[in-house]
């Protein structure tokens, strides 16, 4: 995978970013463990996605569910074990 990040909000803490290889998009958060630092990808539709691009707002409802791990039905991967809280 190839993420193309299309919009960052440094204040809610997420992105909105594509797969340049499969076009395929995402809302992102940064999480932390005790070892490292990574992103969460959630996958939405391409609607949605162009709806948060032209409204980035429309997406903070969306990324308070995925901190509340809410949307982990989303996620291009499963959490481990160890999963990281998100940052900020």
């Amino acid at each position: 995978m190839r993420m193309k990040a299309v919009f960052v909000d440094r204040v809610e803490r997420f992105s909105l970013d594509v797969d340049l290889d499969s076009g395929r998009t995402f809302v992102t958060i940064p999480v932390r463990n005790q070892m490292v630092e990574y992103d969460e990808w959630y996958e939405v539709d391409r609607e949605t996605f162009e709806d948060y691009v032209r409204d980035p707002a429309l997406a903070h409802v969306f990324v308070a569910q995925a901190k509340r791990r809410e949307l982990d039905h989303l996620l291009i991967l499963p959490p481990g074990a160890d999963r990281g809280a998100p940052d900020g």
